[in-house]
């Protein structure tokens, strides 16, 4: 009988400790020592949902209970991290947690939190757990996620005279990976891969164009989605015969100091402009040349070349690599 006395007593305290409490943790607070060690409930219906509208995300849950259906806890964590298509490792240990988590609510009440300035084109996690007055966390639960979808990028090539789209250019489009188009017959490309915050690169060369274009390379910071209508400049012969010969070229570009009559001290001179072009800047091939000294003539052209741009603060030379592809030859 006294046995059978133990073995009703011992079952009904199990029954207690399992239905009478809120905590996920089924140890129960030893009597009399007034120390609480079991968790708060964790927090298992956590939903995040990205909006279109405001670019933000919004982490919404129920406030959970601590020791009791009526007792909540202290407070939360909310940690969040990017990925690129796959799992966070390590997640509670390696992601950044907020600085500003809302107080916790009563029992069952729903409560939010909205994220910000977020990374485009990423997998977004984020995790929340709480906390009791005795400094116990609620157990580990798996982050929630969402993608953050990215900016979109398009362009139109057109002619800059006539306004007339320009079918078959190359484009290439790069954000670190680099994505090739082809322009069709309205002179459209789009970027199919959408883009984070960040320079995107786009550089248009003539293609299968029958009219050869000046090649274009311009960078873009997105934030948001983008459409650009690019200028294309139909390559048109230029008469060189004004062109001195590349010592001459070279003479006239290096930096001079001339006396000054009024001051008495040197100034610099202002640069020489030689000849402008209503398009610009102007493709400029410089063949390699090394004659019997080491001199490197191809060198030193751009390097005059860019000297000279420097100091007029025009863009007036793009250097190519082939003949064929410029306005201008110089030749020694």
């Amino acid at each position: 009988m006294y046995h059978e006395r133990i073995i009703i007593i011992c079952l009904a305290v199990a029954v207690i400790a399992f239905f009478g409490g809120c905590s996920d943790s089924p140890t129960p607070v030893s009597p009399g020592d007034g120390t609480d060690v079991s968790p708060p409930a964790a927090i298992a219906d956590a939903v995040l949902i990205f909006s279109e509208e405001t670019g933000t995300a919004l982490l919404e849950w129920t406030a959970p209970c601590d020791d009791s259906p009526t007792e909540g806890v202290s407070g939360y964590e909310i940690r969040y991290t990017y990925t690129q298509g796959y799992d966070p490792p390590d997640f509670w240990n390696r992601s950044t947690p907020v600085d500003d988590p809302p107080e916790p609510l009563e029992p069952g009440t729903s409560q939010h939190y909205t994220f910000d300035d977020l990374r485009r084109a990423r997998d977004f996690y984020v995790g929340i757990r709480s906390v009791d007055e005795q400094g116990n966390w609620s157990a580990n639960v798996d982050p929630v996620t969402i993608y953050i979808p990215g900016f979109s990028f398009a362009g139109r090539c057109v002619a800059v005279y006539t306004g007339t789209p320009l079918e078959g250019l190359e484009v290439t489009v790069a954000t670190g990976p680099a994505v090739r188009y082809t322009t069709d017959a309205n002179g459209e490309f789009v970027h199919q891969t959408d883009l984070g915050v960040g320079v995107t690169h786009v550089e248009i060369l003539t293609g299968a164009s029958e009219v050869l274009y000046h090649p274009l390379s311009q960078p873009f910071v997105l934030y948001d989605d983008s459409v650009h209508t690019f200028q294309m400049i139909p390559v048109e012969p230029v008469q060189v015969t004004w062109i001195p010969n590349m010592l001459s070229l070279l003479k006239l570009f290096v930096p001079k100091v001339l006396p000054s009559s009024q001051s008495g001290q040197d100034v610099a001179p202002q640069p020489s402009i030689l000849a402008k072009w209503h398009r610009r800047p102007v493709p400029c091939y410089i063949p390699p040349f090394v004659n019997e000294h080491g001199l490197d003539y191809e060198m030193e052209a751009k390097r005059a070349a860019q000297r000279w741009m420097d100091r007029t603060g025009e863009p007036l030379f793009t250097f190519v690599d082939a003949p064929q592809d410029t306005g201008i030859v110089l030749t020694y």
